[in-house]
């Protein structure tokens, strides 16, 4: 019996496990992003919601500020001679 010996390595050979690691990095760059662009959504979320409550306070003061000057001033009825 002869011994066989063994064949060198071919770019074949490494064609498989390539495409999967090269898919593996393509499908984590894609999840990374799509987190990513979730952070990002959140925290605009954020900031408006607080923008929504400084402005719902200061709707408030306003309508305040409005009933005061109303018991202040007397309203116009029409023009006065």
């Amino acid at each position: 019996m002869s011994a066989q010996v063994p064949r060198a390595p071919t770019w074949k050979d490494w064609w498989a496990p390539a495409a999967i690691v090269i898919t593996l990095i393509g499908a984590t760059m894609t999840g990374g992003g799509y987190l990513n662009e979730l952070q990002q959504h959140e925290r605009r979320i954020t900031a408006l919601e607080e923008s929504n409550k400084q402005l719902n306070m200061i709707n408030e003061r306003t309508a305040r500020i409005e009933a005061k000057l109303e018991m202040i001033a007397p309203p116009k009825s029409g023009p006065m001679p």
